[in-house]
């Protein structure tokens, strides 16, 4: 770090080669986001960390709450054509109540990165941070952020993409011609063609402008997300099957069963248990939440009732799912009336390991800063394996049952 430090140092010697940079937004349009990965292009912070480290968000209110509150600002080297840039960069809060920070923040620096959310598009606050920016006479720069969200959520197709596009871009512009100086109306103009305008994810960590070696096509993007989406949804039927397959043979072993099904026929079978018990578990999941929806609705009034309703529900299904995985798994028939043990013991188990589970990731876990953007599927793998012990635990008390009453 003192190396880094000293060519910080070295490189503010060669004032033509500073840079001093703000990005302005409305608030959660992704201007902390893309800082972490201007930091990373700078070697400050990891790939995996960047878009979930929030850097510049140093208070712990601001990690918090997920917003910026207060201003930040930090110096890291750019190279650029074998020629190093020292950028100053400010990152501004976006939030309407800290429009102060933002005016004292355009008064540093030599231009501005204007991010928009391509699906919320231009906000309040961004007129309000273009207006700030013009009148510092400020050249900026315009960055279209969150177009995943055009083709992944709302899924729209290449023509529409294109229009929203624009339409960010014509905006942007009418406010510039509005407020900035006279003589810089027609010159500060956002153009792709010109390089100052850019598009892309900052989350995901990719983004296209005039520079980018190669610029794709949305129509071929969106062809390969529909082909990926089908890839995606066989990969992920094969994992779970692998996922019961493991399940299958773990209780083979708890009730000493040594032969095997064929494997199209055992394959097929550990699919659909594995949608069925997948569906049912999640529909208890739910069921929890579905009384506390009503209330909030005033569709029903409260009541401790209607609490514990909601909580047996979710059991009740809890249940069926485990019941049906200890009856039918297994490639032996198992009599009812051994099952009932570990069904019971299983909804107890699987419905406190689920409220601590959640109350772990809440307080105590940081998944995020570890494993940045695959941080849900981490946890998510990490609660299979919790279930998946749950399970077993279960099998192995209906065969202890079983082997008592037997006797």
């Amino acid at each position: 770090m003192s190396k880094y430090i000293d060519h910080i140092s070295k490189s503010m010697e060669k004032k033509e080669n500073i840079r001093n940079i703000s990005i302005v937004s409305h608030v959660d349009h992704g201007k902390t986001t893309l800082s972490d990965h201007l930091l990373q292009s700078g070697g400050l912070i990891s790939k995996t960390m960047a878009g979930s480290a929030r850097a510049l968000d140093y208070l712990e209110e601001e990690q918090r709450r997920g917003i910026t509150i207060k201003t930040a600002n930090i110096s890291f080297i750019y190279n650029y054509n074998d020629t190093p840039y020292l950028i100053n960069l400010v990152d501004t809060p976006g939030h309407v109540d800290f429009s102060g920070m933002v005016s004292q923040a355009l008064r540093l620096v030599d231009g501005t990165v204007i991010v928009v959310d391509a699906v919320e598009q231009v906000m309040a606050q961004t007129e309000s941070v273009i207006r700030q920016s013009m009148n510092e006479c400020l050249r900026p720069i315009l960055f279209i952020n969150k177009i995943d969200r055009l083709i992944n959520e709302l899924k729209l197709p290449k023509e529409e993409i294109e229009t929203r596009i624009n339409n960010i871009i014509q905006m942007v512009n009418e406010l510039i011609s509005q407020y900035a100086p006279e003589r810089f109306k027609k010159k500060w103009k956002l153009k792709f063609d010109e390089g100052s305008v850019i598009i892309g994810a900052a989350l995901h960590g990719w983004a296209i402008s005039k520079y980018s070696k190669s610029i794709p096509q949305f129509s071929k993007i969106i062809e390969f997300r529909n082909a990926l989406g089908l890839v995606s949804i066989i990969l992920l039927l094969w994992a779970i099957s692998g996922v019961f397959g493991a399940l299958n043979r773990s209780m083979n072993q708890v009730w000493n069963v040594q032969r095997d099904r064929k494997f199209l026929i055992r394959k097929f079978r550990d699919i659909l248990m594995a949608l069925f018990a997948g569906s049912l578990l999640l529909i208890s999941i739910e069921a929890n939440s579905l009384f506390p929806i009503l209330r909030s609705l005033s569709i029903v009034e409260a009541s401790i009732v209607l609490d514990i309703a909601g909580k047996l529900l979710s059991m009740l299904f809890v249940g069926i799912a485990f019941t049906l995985i200890y009856k039918f798994v297994p490639n032996e028939k198992i009599r009812w009336k051994y099952i009932w043990p570990g069904a019971i013991f299983g909804i107890v188990l699987f419905d406190a390991a689920k409220s601590l589970f959640v109350l772990y990731l809440a307080h105590f876990a940081n998944y995020e800063m570890i494993y940045g953007s695959i941080a849900s599927v981490i946890a998510f793998l990490v609660w299979i394996y919790y279930s998946a012990i749950i399970l077993i635990m279960g099998a192995e008390l209906n065969s202890e049952y079983a082997r008592m009453t037997e006797k």
